[in-house]
């Protein structure tokens, strides 16, 4: 095991009698020259801009060194520093970025822009839940500390209008509109979703039903095709873009707006009339590195009730 310089210092300081700490605390403090860090927030004045500030505290001598901020894994995809102290950014393997600047003593502020607003979704986004910072200064004898961010709230879909209608008797088109982010700023998010829950007549029936006619600029999830269940099956769509965002200003990069397929059962299989079909919309961050049931926009799940079900056909 390696022991951190730090745990070295504070093991040494420690295992000194007491009667001797008194004497060469001192004498420490005094050549020390190390700094501490003192009330660091942080917290986003646009979707794509963090505020850093807080205060550096002096030891006992006239003190330079480092100041390092690390951020969690896959949180962004490119960081910059466009204001106040200028900072060098690497991102690092595990997907953080870690900001370097001069250290002095003093008050801090920093902002930085969390990547460029395209559709190549280098700005991530942000989870939606508060995550933390760590920020160490160097020299000193004291511990990282940890930044906390306050969430930055959720993007939001436009309203989802969803319905069903038979197109014979056994085949059932899906419909939804509203499918994209809306017009206010929002953070990058991944490849909208579309999960839909189908009843099926027939309980645990093994066989789901078959996709056709698919609107343009949606695919079957090929994460997740079909997840079977007891009463039915669970059907994932999801965007052929990577990602969607409304901070470039332009309204084709919200989302594709509009989703429909053509589902088609045998008469025996297929869900009764009156039945609801549910419609969830998230989101799929995969593309980010998150896991696939991670997602950036507050769920909205609309159903539908399908209507009478035409006569089968003759003979």
């Amino acid at each position: 095991m390696t022991l951190s310089r730090r745990s070295a210092v504070r093991g040494a300081v420690w295992s000194i009698p007491a009667v001797t700490v008194a004497t060469t605390a001192p004498a420490f403090a005094n050549t020390s020259g190390g700094m501490t860090i003192n009330g660091f927030t942080a917290a986003y004045v646009a979707p794509d801009r963090l505020a850093i500030s807080g205060t550096i505290v002096a030891g006992s001598a006239a003190n330079e060194g480092t100041l390092t901020f690390t951020t969690e894994p896959h949180l962004f995809g490119r960081i910059d520093v466009v204001a106040g102290a200028t900072g060098v950014v690497v991102p690092n393997a595990n997907g953080s970025f870690s900001i370097t600047y001069p250290a002095t003593p003093g008050s801090f502020t920093t902002t930085l822009d969390l990547g460029e607003d395209h559709l190549a979704g280098l700005f991530k986004g942000y989870r939606g839940e508060q995550t933390f910072l760590t920020a160490d200064v160097e020299p000193s004898v004291s511990d990282p500390e940890t930044v906390p961010v306050a969430q930055l709230p959720r993007s939001t879909v436009e309203t989802v209008q969803g319905d069903a209608v038979w197109i014979s008797y056994t085949a059932v088109r899906v419909t939804a509109s509203g499918l994209r982010l809306t017009a206010e700023p929002q953070p990058s998010v991944g490849r909208l979703r579309l999960a839909m829950t189908v009843p099926s007549k027939v309980y645990n029936n093994p066989n789901p039903p078959t996709v056709s006619n698919l609107a343009p600029g949606w695919m079957v999830d090929p994460l997740n095709t079909v997840r079977h269940w007891g009463g039915g099956w669970t059907l994932r769509f999801v965007t052929t873009q990577e990602a969607h965002t409304s901070l470039t200003g332009d309204a084709a990069h919200r989302g594709i707006g509009a989703f429909s397929v053509d589902l088609d059962q045998d008469s025996t299989a297929f869900f009764d009339e009156g039945q609801r079909v549910l419609v969830d919309v998230t989101t799929d961050e995969t593309a980010f590195g998150w896991g696939e049931d991670d997602f950036k926009v507050n769920v909205q799940q609309p159903y539908v009730v399908l209507g009478a079900r035409p006569a089968p056909p003759a003979g």
